[in-house]
This record gives structure tokens, sequence and C-alpha cells, in this order.
């Protein structure tokens, strides 16, 4: 028998019972929490059979559930078949704290049930992945947070500029505001990955922007609307043709093409812009720009829709004028103007061989690059041209990169108007080779015998 203790009980200080029953309930684990509130003999045997209720002598079968359902107005039993505790007076304050305690332990347990649930079930539909899940409820701070990020970012090698982007922030912070409803063991979520992605979401999204273009786009196109096409090779060398909408609003893409294995030829252009004519609605379009090499397919278009007006793209024309300009071919020719022009002048096309010299000499030298780079660094930042001092290659695809090419060159900010780089250069014997500075300072190739 357990020894007689003096304890208080709802006042009384000078009651005295048995220590059983009167447990630290914080040492009271599992099941011994249910087993303490049933007489000592078969509360210590954990009897199942027939036993007595220490608060209110109500005599039972069973084991923890039914304990439970004598004790607890809300265990979850379906039908109840067991009649509830009436403590008496002696036993009301210590019935008020197992019951407090017991239904504090299936909260936690039913929640603990309720994650392990979530966290079950977003596995079978492989939105989590295996592993160790940590604690949850820990502080997360902002440093948590920013370094999470940066992680992705490097391993996914994401623009930094994404973090000032107002789209992503807006998304970081529903994230955030939706908290733990989304949140799957500590370390995931129920966000859908890649698959559910592109198969479910990215087609209604699609759809959803859709709509709103379409209905901005019906909004203005009264206004009348000009249809763009072009062509170019993907990054796996498929030729493309794509449609664009040319509006008062800007630009909006209508479709992209692959021609591969296709004659483009006058009729299979033709065909393909009077395709999006009438998809678009040909009372609201007014004009077709393409590039002069579709000018075969002019006649065709407007033979379906007279009211359409097709012409050269300006861009590209005043692109070819320069080129042109810039050459010492003779003669050249102009899109959209019949017959030869005479012309052969140098004075342009010496001088941007010159720079081209220079310039493929800087690039394509690893030192010679760097001194560039840091003389470069020592022009003051208002006193640089917009878009930096960082060298321009000539290429045939880039607008105007001839005139762009000299133009840096010849900035007052640039270190070799200055001929200090150039100067800097000569020194370099070893990486010259073929190259020497003339009197003026500037880079020439050596003269061979």
């Amino acid at each position: 028998m357990a020894p007689v203790v003096s304890v208080t009980i709802d006042g009384d200080e000078t009651a005295t019972t048995m220590l059983w029953g009167r447990q630290n309930i914080s040492t009271l684990k599992g099941n011994d929490l249910f087993w303490a509130t049933i007489m000592e003999d078969a509360g210590r045997k954990k009897n199942i059979k027939s036993k007595q209720c220490l608060f209110c002598g109500l005599t039972f079968t069973g084991g923890p559930f039914q304990i439970r359902a004598h004790l607890d107005t809300k265990a979850p039993l379906g039908g109840r078949t067991i009649r509830l505790c009436k403590p008496s007076p002696t036993w009301v304050s210590r019935y008020d704290a197992v019951v407090a305690e017991m239904k504090r332990r299936y909260n936690d347990q039913d929640n603990d049930k309720a994650e392990a649930d979530r966290l079950a079930a977003a596995k079978a539909e492989g939105r989590v992945t295996a592993g160790v899940v940590p604690k949850m409820f820990q502080k997360i701070g902002m440093d948590d947070v920013t370094d999470a990020w940066m992680r992705v970012v490097v391993k996914k090698a994401l623009p930094l500029d994404i973090f000032n982007d107002p789209m992503f922030r807006k998304a970081v912070a529903l994230t955030a505001a939706a908290g733990r409803s989304i949140v799957v063991g500590g370390e995931d979520t129920f966000m859908p990955k890649r698959k559910h992605m592109t198969s479910k979401i990215l087609p209604v999204l699609d759809n959803s922007l859709n709509e709103k273009i379409q209905m901005k786009m019906r909004g203005v196109s009264a206004m009348g609307v000009v249809l763009v096409s072009d062509g170019w090779t993907s990054v796996s060398n498929r030729p493309i043709i794509n449609a664009l909408a040319a509006l008062p609003l800007g630009l909006f893409f209508l479709a992209a093409l692959d021609t591969s294995g296709a004659t483009k030829d006058a009729r299979y252009i033709a065909d393909f812009m009077i395709q999006h004519i009438t998809t678009y609605g040909s009372a609201d379009v007014v004009g077709v720009c393409m590039d002069g090499v579709c000018t075969s397919s002019f006649p065709l278009i407007e033979m379906d829709f007279p009211h359409i007006f097709t012409y050269i793209c300006p861009t590209h024309s005043l692109d070819n004028y320069m080129k042109n300009v810039c050459s010492d071919k003779d003669p050249v020719r102009m899109k959209g103007i019949e017959g030869e022009f005479p012309w052969g002048e140098g004075l342009f096309s010496v001088a941007i061989d010159k720079v081209w010299e220079v310039v493929k000499f800087i690039i394509y030298h690893q030192k010679a690059l760097a001194r560039y780079r840091e003389l470069a660094e020592m022009v003051p930042r208002e006193e640089r041209p917009r878009g930096g001092l960082e060298l321009v290659r000539y290429c045939d695809t880039r607008f105007a990169s001839k005139i762009l090419m000299i133009d840096l060159l010849g900035s007052s900010s640039s270190p070799i108007r200055s001929r200090v780089v150039v100067l800097a250069l000569c020194g370099m014997e070893h990486v010259m080779r073929g190259y020497a500075c003339d009197s003026l300072g500037m880079l020439r190739p050596r003269s061979r015998v």
C-alpha cells in the first residue's frame, strides 16, 4: 500500500489521502495518466476487468479508451457506452486537471496525426521528397529566408535581378501569408512540382492571360492593327517564323511556326500571314510589315485583302542602308528601290577595318582585355557613355553594329581614345605578334617582307 500523506484538497488542509491519484501529472507518461484515475489496486496492475473510478466510484470494464470516454465529455466514441464521470467534491480539482491535460495531449496527437496524413498524401502524389523532417514551429528569421533563396539562385543559375521583380516579390508575400496551411513537414510545401505545373496550372494561366490580352486588343483594334513577321533561327538550329500584332498598347505575340523542311517561297509566306490576318480579323488589320526578302509575297496578300498596306520594315531598310554606306562595294542596291547606285567609297570602310583590328586584338587576347578593363575602371562613372565602356564587337545580326563599334572607340571617355591603353599594349611584345604602334600611338599591323 502507498504511504498516507497530508495534502490540501479543495482548500481543506486537514484532509488526508493516499499518494495514489495525487502524482505530479507531468510525470505520468502515456496511458499512466488514465490508470492514475482508477482505484490503486486495479490502477497499478492496469487491470482491464472490473475496476472503480477514483473520482466518482463508478465500476466498469475496459482499458485506456474506456477510461478516456468515462472522463472526457468530447471523447471520440461515436456511440457512447459508458456513463460520464461526476467527480465527488473531494476530487473535482484533480478531475479538472486530468481532463485538461488529457485534452492537451490528444489535441497535440491529433494535430501530429493530421500533419502525418498530409505528409503521406503529399508523398503519394510525388509532391514531397522523403527525408529527415525538421521540427515544426522553429523560429525562422530573415537570414534563414534569404539564405534559402540564395541557395536556389546558385543551384538553378537564376538572375539576381529576380529579387527586384514586383511579381516575384508578390509571390513570396502570398506564400508567407498562406503560412502553415501550405507547409508540409517543415521544409516542403504543397506547391505542385514541374509535371503538375506544366500539365495543369500553366495551361490555365496561359488561357487566363490570353483572355485578358484579347480583351485589351479588342478594345484598341478599331484604331488599326499592323501584323509584323520575321524569321530567325532557334538555339536548336530550327528555322522559325513568328507573327506579332502591333497596337497602340504595344506588341503582342501571336504565333511562332517551325518551318523545318518547308519551302519558304512567296506563297508559303503569304499563306502564313493570311492565316493570322483571318484569325485576328481582317477588318481590324491595316498593314503587314516584313523584311525585304518577303516582298514577293506582298502582292499575294494584297490580292486577298486589298485594304491592307504591305511594306518593308523601316528598321531593316535603315540597317541595310548603313551597311552599304559602311562598305566599299560598287555598285550597291537598296531594298524597295529599283536599280543600282554607284558607290565604291572606302572612306568609312577603311576606318571601320582599322577599328575592327584594334577591337579584335584586345578582345581576343586575355591580358590585353584585362589591361583595357583596368583602364576603363579609372574613367569616372559620370563620364562613361550609356551602356558602359565594354567593347562592342561587329556582328551581322546586330543593328548598326559597325557604327556602334566605332562610336564607342571614338568616345571622349574611351581609354583607347586617349591612346593610353594602346601605348601600354605596345610593351606586351609576346602578345602583340604581328601588331605595332605608329608615331601617333595607333595600332597597326606589322609590315611583312
